[in-house]
């Protein structure tokens, strides 16, 4: 800490020294990190201490260590919207290579241009843009749920399952609106599988089409989710019923899911 400032009239003054040279949008970062701790001032006769902020001593216990970690699994609403659906990741019936690219999805954790670029990755300016509909930049939201092209895939995927939702653009709470459309004690199982399904398939695509110069179309990425589903259902049991492959991509799932 004492690198990070100097003593000036008896007052600490905050200097901060950088390893390198900040990016412009860090600028504004740094602003807001200078004007949050200008109000922390160390004493300069006193020496440093750690204090813990659950128990009114100052002291660690591990009782109230408990009661805070107790209150927390308690008290869900507090909890990060990301970390919410996490947990439902991690508990639905899907390989585990979807729910990885689902839980790297849900935290933006998905190597896209915009991310590489904050990373300070050269991927050309043109190489930015998404490869889907080549209009707007890379992001996560925009390549799993805002293009076009994507959205046309979201489109055939609620027809098939017979629901009509107003759809959120932040993936977390598109995750865990999209796991609560059914009703059965199965249908949140079976829809957090899906919706990791659509993810991985839609990040594989587009690898593929990045770096592989492989195009696709709406048409057959559907077909493909809707394959995979159906082995997963039959491998894990998830809705049960015994439908053939035709009847499982013709039909609509509606009626399995309100079982």
């Amino acid at each position: 800490m004492k690198e990070m400032g100097r003593w000036s009239n008896g007052r600490w003054v905050w200097d901060f020294q950088w390893r390198r040279d900040l990016l412009d949008r860090e600028l504004e970062v740094v602003q807001s990190l200078t004007t949050f701790i200008s109000e922390v001032s160390p004493k300069f006769d006193c020496e440093d201490r750690w204090e813990w902020r659950g128990h009114k001593s100052g002291t660690y216990t591990t009782n109230s260590a408990y009661r805070i970690i107790k209150s927390l699994k308690e008290d869900k609403a507090e909890l990060p919207l990301a970390v919410m659906a996490a947990r439902k990741i991690w508990k639905s019936p899907a390989p585990h290579k979807a729910r990885m690219t689902a839980w790297r999805a849900l935290f933006n954790r998905l190597p896209t241009c915009n991310n590489l670029v904050k990373r300070q990755i050269d991927v050309g300016v043109v190489e930015r843009n998404c490869n889907g509909c080549f209009a707007q930049e890379e992001t996560a939201n925009h390549i799993l749920l805002r293009c076009p092209k994507i959205d046309g895939i979201w489109n055939n995927m609620y027809a098939w399952l017979g629901f009509q939702s107003v759809r959120p653009f932040a993936i977390p709470d598109h995750f865990l609106s999209f796991s609560q459309l059914g009703s059965s004690k199965n249908s949140g199982r079976f829809l957090s599988a899906l919706w990791s399904c659509i993810v991985w398939v839609v990040w594989r695509r587009r690898n593929e089409s990045r770096f592989d110069d492989k195009s696709w179309e709406i048409d057959q990425v559907v077909l493909e989710i809707k394959a995979r589903m159906w082995s997963w259902n039959s491998i894990f049991d998830i809705l049960g019923g015994e439908l053939s492959f035709r009847e499982w991509c013709s039909s609509s799932i509606c009626s399995l899911l309100c079982k």
